[in-house]
């Protein structure tokens, strides 16, 4: 693997983006391109969002998540896709955070992470009892699903189920 080259890639995708979220859809343009010139696999494009994740890179994040999306089959879409969601949610993007979280959810209805994601959406939104479906959901193939567990104990507390003395 050329690291050189991958670094000189995500530097290009930080220049065309710089700070305005408006340029996202043309960096994502041009990851496609470069990454198929310099032959970088889907794989690479997921490793990257990953890392810009891990940077607090928000925006670089979904770039390379959304390439990969665009390339990607099988697992690593589903993987992809739930990485341009969470992506997308924290950048405001709700309509996009949204139908990433279904097309997952539609293939694989107990991915209980992305389910959770998706309530967590939901709440912002505002959909209480939508978020309150997701979480029992989940909670009814996975009942000790750490993050189901807490979203829903969060719901029953922050919206008036239960009282705290």
């Amino acid at each position: 693997m050329d690291f050189d080259a991958i670094g000189d890639f995500v530097y290009n995708v930080i220049g065309i983006i710089g700070s305005d979220q408006k340029k996202l859809d043309f960096a994502v343009d041009f990851a496609l391109q470069l990454a198929e010139k310099k032959s970088f696999s889907p794989n690479t494009l997921l490793d990257l969002s990953y890392a810009c994740k891990q940077q607090k890179m928000v925006m670089e994040e979904y770039v390379f998540a959304k390439a990969c999306l665009m390339q990607a089959s099988g697992k690593l879409r589903e993987d992809a896709c739930f990485a341009l969601g969470t992506a997308a949610h924290v950048l405001g993007l709700c309509s996009e955070a949204e139908a990433s979280y279904l097309e997952v959810l539609k293939d694989n209805p107990e991915n209980g992470d992305v389910r959770c994601a998706y309530a967590e959406l939901l709440l912002e939104l505002g959909k209480t009892e939508d978020a309150e479906k997701e979480y029992k959901t989940v909670l009814g193939f996975s009942p000790e699903h750490v993050k189901a567990n807490t979203g829903y104990a969060y719901l029953l507390t922050e919206y008036g189920y239960v009282t705290l003395i």
